[in-house]
């Protein structure tokens, strides 16, 4: 799947991509899958290997934020609960559900946390795990049993999602590739090429296995390096003042599993500082994470601090009884989320929001960064694309009239029954059309019909086309959606419909 010098290969023969995306992380990868699938020329860049940063030293769960919920960020929540829902959809053979326990060693906790997590069920909506309880103290040590028992009065269980970080970012690349895209690591963008009106029109990119230099054309350029997106800005001669970046650095302690006895995992909701910890089991072994630490200046390898070793075994001694020790700790691994910081303070990192942040810069370069992951499935993302189309010339015009079309069609109530086949241009030659509304004027009385008035678009140019007043008896309804209709129109047939 990764023929490195078919990609080159490809690379080298195309003159003009649609879309250049630097950065091969869970944001960039989804990027390019999204834009791929949808007819895109793509090519993505990553300076190190696939998902080296950030995307691959997660702590490897996929949730709707419980502790978001608790700061009241309940669009956060919902958004992040569908995409949870999403990602085990379209990638459940990375996906599984795993047990979480929270313990109660005072008597509210139990219900506060199992009053919470109730409504955290509920947000997720259809796509809700269920699965929320209050247990006994006997039961919860049965769960975990190891956990301390002196004090437990029970505790909350729930279900969220764990999954495989770094090979979810490698089929993601597969997945572009598979859809048309160049997707190539060890390519390190080193400059941004302008046009004429000083717009971003391209990358200039170095083969580091080669030394080999290149200049690569696109219509749109998108920035999604994480912690690293002010370089590529100020490569690209941003005038402004370059964003508040704060990287907060989150390391993780990898265990015996005899430090987590039992297949649930436990979730501390509250620290001694007001962070969230998790212990979970992970091929045979326990995570223990994560940290948030603000760091001056982000590094492609960050270094585990030893303030923040500590506080980890610390905070599970005070639930484990047998308390980890520096001699314990197999591995240590850190990641750094790039935060988008508000005006004023940037040192209490916890406070920042972990949502995504658009920026369209005066060169044209699209940046986006933030700290949550999942959003490559997520409404950011298609909002990105639907600017991506505008922006492309041909394409603008095309799209938004799609968009109008498809919010005209959207409106009804049967948008399911819009789309008909006709015979057109003669007998035995069918055509997709749109159903608009039935003729009652004129032409119907005259007739003594009664006639369906129907738009059959042009290819590929959806915009132009017919009107026709066909006899309803004539025409074949379809369970399409308009949509459907008008990829597989715009695709000239080569886009097959799901139904």
């Amino acid at each position: 799947m990764f023929n490195r010098k078919e990609q080159i290969k490809q690379l080298k023969t195309t003159s003009k991509f649609d879309i250049v995306v630097i950065g091969g992380g869970a944001s960039g990868l989804g990027i390019a899958v999204d834009a791929a699938s949808r007819g895109f020329k793509v090519a993505l860049f990553e300076a190190h290997d696939f998902a080296k940063g950030t995307s691959s030293r997660s702590t490897k769960l996929v949730h709707g934020g419980v502790r978001y919920l608790a700061q009241g960020n309940i669009k956060l929540v919902i958004e992040a609960l569908r995409e949870r829902g999403l990602l085990e959809k379209n990638a459940n053979h990375l996906f599984k559900r795993q047990t979480f326990l929270i313990p109660s060693y005072k008597w509210w906790f139990k219900y506060y946390y199992g009053f919470g997590l109730t409504i955290y069920d509920w947000l997720s909506a259809r796509l809700s795990f269920g699965g929320s309880r209050i247990i006994s103290a006997k039961k919860a040590s049965q769960k975990i049993k190891n956990l301390i028992p002196k004090g437990l009065n029970g505790a909350v269980t729930y279900l969220d999602g764990q999954f495989d970080d770094a090979r979810l970012a490698l089929n993601l690349a597969q997945t572009a590739i598979e859809q048309g895209a160049v997707a190539l690591n060890h390519f390190r963008v080193s400059d941004i090429l302008k046009d004429h009106n000083n717009k971003v029109s391209g990358v200039t990119v170095l083969d580091t296995e080669t030394d080999e230099e290149l200049n690569i054309y696109a219509d749109v350029v998108i920035n999604a390096t994480g912690v690293f997106a002010n370089k590529i800005l100020k490569l690209a001669g941003r005038k402004k003042k370059s964003l508040k970046i704060v990287p907060s650095q989150g390391i993780h302690l990898v265990l015996d599993r005899s430090f987590l006895e039992g297949e649930t995992a436990l979730m501390v909701p509250k620290t001694s500082d007001g962070r969230v910890l998790f212990a979970i089991p992970w091929h045979n072994k326990a995570v223990l994470g994560t940290t948030d630490t603000p760091i001056e200046k982000p590094s492609y390898e960050p270094k585990p601090l030893k303030e923040e070793i500590d506080f980890i075994l610390e905070t599970a001694s005070q639930y484990f009884t047998k308390a980890p020790t520096r001699n314990d700790i197999k591995s240590v691994f850190a990641g750094l989320r790039p935060l988008v910081a508000p005006e004023g303070d940037k040192s209490n990192t916890k406070e920042i929001s972990r949502g995504h942040k658009i920026i369209h810069s005066e060169s044209g370069l699209i940046t986006i960064v933030g700290g949550l992951s999942l959003s490559f499935f997520g409404r950011r993302i298609l909002k990105l694309i639907d600017d991506l189309f505008k922006r492309i010339p041909f394409l603008r015009t095309v799209y938004s009239a799609i968009v109008q079309m498809t919010e005209t069609f959207s409106k009804k109530d049967d948008d399911k029954k819009s789309v008909v086949l006709v015979e057109y241009p003669r007998k035995d030659v069918w055509a997709v059309g749109f159903a608009t509304k039935e003729n009652k004027g004129e032409m119907s009385d005259k007739t003594n019909k009664k006639l369906i008035n129907v738009f059959v678009p042009t290819t590929p140019n959806p915009t132009s086309g017919f009107l026709l007043m066909i006899p309803k008896e004539e025409l074949v309804y379809l369970d399409m959606t308009f949509e459907e209709a008008s990829k597989f129109i715009v695709s000239a047939g080569t886009s097959n419909p799901k139904n």
